[in-house]
């Protein structure tokens, strides 16, 4: 359990959006057993975006968290994605730039 209380909210959000996530995800398959209503769906869209914008806030702190390196965070194929599929990279991170 995390003792931070700052820690504890931003957990809790990233968990909420995976939920919303998964859920908008299978929307159609919880609609059709009954689990979510109409009015449910429609105000997931603006849930979610709610969601998003609370984490987006804490990104920096999150990555840093996850010691993820900052060079990781470009992503090539957003730039060219033809040229970049064209030959294998290999999972490798190629022209990598923040």
């Amino acid at each position: 359990m995390l003792k931070n209380e700052k820690n504890r909210e931003v957990m809790a959000l990233c968990f909420r959006l995976f939920g919303a996530e998964v859920i908008n995800r299978d929307l159609g398959f919880y609609m059709l057993q009954g689990v979510v209503n109409t009015e449910a769906a429609k105000a997931l869209t603006a849930i979610r975006h709610e969601i998003i914008k609370k984490v987006a806030a804490n990104a920096v702190d999150i990555l840093d968290c996850l010691n993820i390196p900052k060079h990781a965070l470009y992503a090539p194929i957003a730039g060219d994605y033809v040229k970049y599929n064209s030959s294998p990279n290999y999972g490798e991170i190629v022209g990598s730039r923040l």
